[in-house]
C-alpha cells in the first residue's frame, strides 16, 4: 500500500484500512494510527470488544507508513476453536517485518460461525468531526496487488 505524500490523518487519529469480516461483522480490522501512521490492528464484535492492538514487537517506529512511499503489509488472522474459547490470534507485519504479534483472543459469540466470510479494503478516515480541507488537498491510499487466502482450522 501506499500513503499520498500530503496525507494527515483525522482529527480521532484513526484511519480504518482493511477488514475481515466473520458472521457478518467487522471483526479484524487493521488501521493507521495517529499523526505517524503507525500500524495497528482492532478486534470489534468479539467477547470483551477488546481495544486497538498497537505494535507489540521490537521498535515501534518500524510500524509506521511512511508517507509517499510503498510498503508490504501482511496480516495474519485466526478464529478461536469455539466461541468462549480464547485461542485466535494475529500478526501483521510492514515490509518483513513482525510489528503486532496478538494471541490468546476470544474472537466469537457463542453461536456465531466461526469462519471468515470475506475480507474488505476500504479506507475509513476517521469518524465523527473534522473534515479535509482544500488547503488539505485530494488525499489518496493505493494498493498494488491485494491477496486473500484460508484454511479450515
Amino acid at each position: 500500500m501506499k500513503v499520498s505524500d500530503n496525507f494527515r490523518n483525522h482529527s480521532s487519529g484513526i484511519t480504518k484500512v482493511f477488514y475481515a469480516f466473520s458472521a457478518g461483522k467487522p471483526k479484524m480490522i487493521l488501521s493507521a494510527r495517529g499523526p505517524n501512521l503507525e500500524l495497528s490492528s482492532l478486534l470489534r464484535y468479539a467477547p470483551g470488544n477488546t481495544p486497538y492492538l498497537s505494535p507489540n514487537v521490537g521498535d515501534r517506529t518500524n510500524a509506521q507508513l511512511q508517507r509517499g512511499e510503498w510498503h508490504l503489509v501482511e496480516y495474519v488472522i485466526r478464529s478461536s476453536s469455539s466461541p468462549g474459547v480464547p485461542d485466535g490470534s494475529k500478526q501483521w507485519w510492514l515490509d518483513g517485518v513482525l510489528v503486532g504479534d496478538y494471541s490468546g483472543l476470544d474472537t466469537h459469540h457463542a453461536g456465531e460461525s466461526l469462519s471468515w466470510d470475506s475480507v474488505q479494503w476500504n479506507t475509513i478516515w476517521g469518524g465523527v468531526g473534522d473534515e479535509v480541507t482544500e488547503e488539505d488537498g485530494d488525499m489518496f491510499w493505493w494498493a498494488s496487488h491485494f491477496y486473500a487466502a484460508g484454511r479450515k482450522r
